[in-house]
């Protein structure tokens, strides 16, 4: 039996198509009639055409495929975007486009002819529709959306939506799985506040103002099935007392991002992460830059079971961190603040040995250098860590921050890190807060982790041993800056 042709096989091509770009797949078509018609469809899967502002010349410049091809392949397109302009794109019908993007187009649009509208209505397959841009949309066109068959996901920014609008505009969502507002201007008159969001499932809000607006608050209560929330906004205000005792059964995902901290604000994070799960699960993952003082941490331990990615912020406190790390088996990513080694010192092993991304700053007291070989004794124990993050600064407080990678404090005890990929010390003020890494320690590094391939920051404060060890790194593939 002969061998099967590898671009017989779907798989394959699938594989292989997916780390070539637009120009390779274009060459690919050329090399003969068999892989014409194999990579043909991956060719004009993903399409993007508009205009983009060139620095060095000036000038706006068109890029995409000239509109004649477009027609002719329209049946294989699945993704269209169309940035700046229409390029008369908007004249054909696209059968098989499930995501469809509009980025401010500059075209005017009157109330007799709505390109964007028109081909919405010629997409019958679309499922996603992205719009960017300060143009207002007609009632009609949120009338239309809201009776499109397919469409599940909704992404908005720098718009503006009038009140004649919103009612066409709130029917859409109401059939949505996935909504995202960014700096989207919204009307609302109260037309939200009577609607049950019962299939989406993400929201994601973005918001210039200081305040939550009401339909934020409408939309987070009444949205049953919520599985992921982004909140962008400048304070938390007043969520416990418009929440009514609602709860987030099934809200794994949250990223709260506070502008303006109020005292108030403590509250209702608490509020929020004691709300989340209600007995039938907890929070997967959790990113936000609130300071979390005196209940906040209580309320996040009610999900230590089941976290697999925390990020907090330079403001968290040592002791949030290390329960984190002592409380969190489940735990993949984590990027936070400082750590406290002499307080991690009188509790026992870390438990999160599923770790792969690790971003935290060290401070050891300088009368207790003594610590550091417990602390690589500590990381030892992440075999399965990927990436290590360590900002490395003066402290001027009789602390030092940062870790120094030297086989003098312990680096040896780091062998069976055989997964770590990437390093990254930050950059220091001054060239005396450098991690001070000397020749030995780079060769150890590249002799024992053989996987890894970036190293980021200063490595010495003397310029000459600095050049010296990046050229150390370099000579075995791996990248520095």
């Amino acid at each position: 039996m002969s061998p099967q042709d590898p671009l017989e096989i779907q798989e394959i091509v699938d594989m292989v198509a997916r780390y070539l770009e637009v120009k390779d797949l274009a060459r690919c078509v050329c090399v003969s009639k068999t892989w014409h018609d194999t990579f043909l469809p991956h060719r004009w899967r993903v399409v993007r055409s508009g205009y983009t502002y060139m620095a060095l010349l000036g000038r706006h410049t068109q890029f995409g495929p000239h509109r004649d091809s477009v027609h002719k392949h329209r049946h294989l397109i699945q993704d269209l975007s169309l940035i700046h302009e229409l390029n008369g794109l908007d004249k054909y019908d696209y059968p098989n486009v499930r995501h469809l993007g509009f980025d401010t187009i500059y075209s005017k649009l009157g109330p007799v002819h709505d390109p964007i509208m028109d081909l919405t209505t010629l997409t019958p397959s679309l499922v996603d529709l992205q719009l960017a841009g300060e143009d207002t949309q007609q009632p009609a066109f949120w009338e239309m959306l809201s009776e499109h068959p397919h469409l599940r996901t909704l992404a908005l920014s720098r718009m503006q939506i009038e009140s004649h609008a919103t009612p066409g505009f709130w029917k859409t969502c109401m059939k949505l799985e996935s909504l995202r507002l960014h700096y989207v201007d919204i009307e609302d008159a109260g037309c939200s506040g009577n609607r049950i969001f019962a299939q989406l499932r993400s929201l994601s809000i973005a918001n210039a103002n200081t305040m939550i607006q009401p339909y934020h608050m409408n939309m987070v209560l009444q949205s049953p099935r919520l599985e992921s929330l982004e909140w962008d906004i400048g304070t938390l205000g007043t969520v416990k007392q418009q929440s009514m005792n609602r709860h987030w059964p099934h809200l794994s995902k949250l990223f709260i991002s506070c502008d303006i901290y109020e005292v108030e604000d403590e509250e209702d994070f608490t509020y929020l992460l004691e709300a989340i799960g209600n007995g039938l699960g907890g929070l997967v993952e959790l990113e936000s830059n609130h300071p979390m003082q005196a209940q906040s941490p209580k309320a996040l331990s009610l999900h230590f079971g089941t976290l697999m990615r925390v990020e907090l912020g330079s403001r968290v406190k040592s002791a949030i961190t290390l329960d984190i790390l002592y409380s969190c088996p489940r735990l993949e990513v984590l990027r936070v603040g400082g750590l406290d080694v002499q307080k991690m010192a009188e509790r026992g092993p870390w438990v999160c040995q599923q770790l792969r991304v690790l971003e935290v700053w060290f401070i050891i007291p300088d009368s207790r250098q003594d610590l550091r070989p417990l602390l690589f004794e500590r990381l030892s124990t992440l075999t399965r860590l990927e990436s290590l993050s360590t900002s490395f600064f003066h402290a001027g407080f009789g602390s030092t921050f940062g870790l120094r990678l030297r086989l003098d404090d312990g680096l040896g005890l780091l062998t069976n890190l055989q997964q770590l990929r990437s390093l990254n010390f930050g950059f220091s003020s001054t060239k005396a807060c450098s991690p001070q890494i000397e020749m030995e320690d780079a060769t150890w590094m590249v002799k024992n982790w053989k996987r890894l391939n970036k190293v980021y920051g200063r490595l010495n404060s003397d310029e000459a041993v600095e050049a010296q060890l990046k050229e150390i790194l370099k000579s075995h593939g791996i990248a520095t800056e």
